[in-house]
């Protein structure tokens, strides 16, 4: 229809009218404004009473992945304090018997009992969690920590490089000297290159990685760092037991609020530690290579899914699963048979 123009939020005869169908999942104001409140599936509809019309809209609400609360490259050029680019001031840390601050890394001497030592609380409020951090070993001795954070010998949560016995990666925690509940693998870290090492706790499952590859898991954890409340005792390089100290350098130190995807800590590990994952929308880049297409986007960008579909008005996305999704030239890479594909493919990414 023809006419003068209608501001729809200000006439109450021609009102949009919004709801959504699973408030506890997400909520939509007068303006159309979808706030999600927790993982679920929810129908945003939008009907337009004076002319009858309807539109609906399924959202589904999930889980972000982890939030970067603290970050320590250990930037400093000398010095006894390390500073948390994310978390600020408020989480500096100090070398209380020194350490060496160079080039982006800190150099930690067992001989000379050397550790850094982070705020008290740090962890405090965490229950899904991922740590993360790049280290190269010196030398080994059983049970050194790579960081331990507690207030004790009875509540603590450790990773150590070298547990006694198997002489292998272990993280534990324990709360109140209830007993430990670990996450075991069989992999050593060698001595004399770098390693990235991560652990992730999200419900009753605690993964760890090593060098962008699951090692160990434990599907039956039932404890966290907000199980063990506001610890004093944050050491990097540093046991709670009279335990040898750590013998070599750390380059990273990150904690997360939440978990990282495996695609995620893959990328974290190609990409070392002086990149951060990206929250932007990647780029999609498209090249042929004989029968193939291939599509790749940047390695920052992780945890995208690939979608396609024949034509953009009918049909579903569909997953492209096969071939399998490779990481390459800094990259992450897919190429796509162009076989059968006579009528053209739209490709999309999301996450």
């Amino acid at each position: 229809k023809t006419g003068l123009p209608v501001n729809l939020s200000a006439n109450t005869n021609y009102a949009i009218v919004w709801s959504s169908s699973n408030p506890s999942a997400a909520t939509v104001d007068w303006r159309g404004n979808v706030t999600g409140v927790s993982p679920g599936s929810v129908v945003i509809t939008a009907s337009y009473p004076a002319l009858g019309l309807v539109a609906t809209q399924t959202v589904d609400i999930v889980t972000l992945t982890g939030t970067l609360v603290h970050r320590y490259s250990f930037s400093e050029s000398g010095g006894t304090s390390v500073a948390d680019s994310v978390g600020g001031p408020a989480w500096t840390g100090t070398l209380p018997s020194g350490g060496t601050l160079n080039n982006g890394q800190l150099t930690l001497s067992s001989s000379s009992s050397q550790y850094a030592k982070l705020p008290s609380g740090i962890v405090n409020g965490l229950s899904n969690v991922t740590v993360m951090t790049w280290v190269n070993l010196s030398s080994s001795s059983y049970w050194s920590r790579i960081f331990d954070f507690g207030t004790g010998t009875g509540t603590y949560m450790f990773l150590t490089p070298q547990c006694g016995g198997p002489g292998t990666l272990r993280f534990a925690i324990q709360v109140n000297s209830g007993g430990e509940q670990q996450i075991n693998c069989t992999n050593t870290l060698s001595t004399g290159s770098w390693h990235q090492v991560v652990v992730t706790l999200n419900g009753a499952a605690g993964v760890m990685y090593l060098d962008g590859v699951p090692v160990g898991t434990n599907s039956s954890m039932t404890l966290n760092p907000s199980s063990m409340g506001v610890t004093t005792n944050n050491y990097l390089g540093k046991s709670q037991y009279p335990d040898p100290y750590l013998n070599g350098l750390m380059d990273e130190f990150r904690i997360y609020s939440g978990v990282l995807s495996p695609a995620e800590i893959a990328a974290t590990a190609a990409m070392g530690g002086t990149q951060l994952l990206s929250s932007n929308s990647p780029a999609m880049v498209v090249a042929m290579a004989g029968t193939n297409i291939t599509l790749s986007w940047p390695l920052a960008s992780a945890g995208y899914t690939l979608q396609s579909r024949p034509n953009l008005i009918l049909g579903s996305w569909m997953n492209v699963t096969s071939p399998a999704l490779q990481i390459g030239g800094g990259q992450w890479q897919i190429a796509v048979p162009m076989s059968g594909n006579v009528n053209g493919m739209f490709y999309r990414l999301v996450k």
